[in-house]
């Protein structure tokens, strides 16, 4: 599938490493948040999962941002290559990898809340 994205999007297997690297790592971190809920949903003990589950997301979410920001300005700047395809291929997935992420998230947070009560 990573040789199948390089070539639509017409990148190298280095441009799209990170990517790649990003959402295997918030899919670790979305695997964490829903254990730890199933477990709050049949009344057992989730604490331990719930800093790994901080500290993979926010990892991870940062990484993305920080590729949305270097693309945007590097678009802003008119660098070399700015406009090519793979450049917006990077942008569009890492933005849409960071909304998707914040707002399962929030989703998150907002059964762990009811699950507080």
């Amino acid at each position: 599938m990573v040789i199948i994205g390089c070539i639509l999007g017409g990148l190298s297997l280095s441009q799209i490493w990170g990517l790649f690297g990003s959402a295997n790592q918030l899919l670790a971190g979305i695997a964490l948040m829903a254990v730890a809920a199933w477990l709050g949903q049949v009344g057992k003990n989730n604490k331990m999962f719930l800093i790994p589950t901080v500290f993979m997301l926010a990892a991870t979410l940062t990484q993305l941002v920080y590729t949305v920001i270097a693309k945007v300005s590097a678009m802003a700047a008119g660098a070399q290559n700015a406009f090519h395809w793979g450049n917006w291929f990077q942008l569009g997935f890492a933005s849409a990898m960071a909304i998707l992420a914040v707002v399962l998230v929030i989703e998150g947070v907002k059964t762990f809340k009811k699950q507080g009560k």
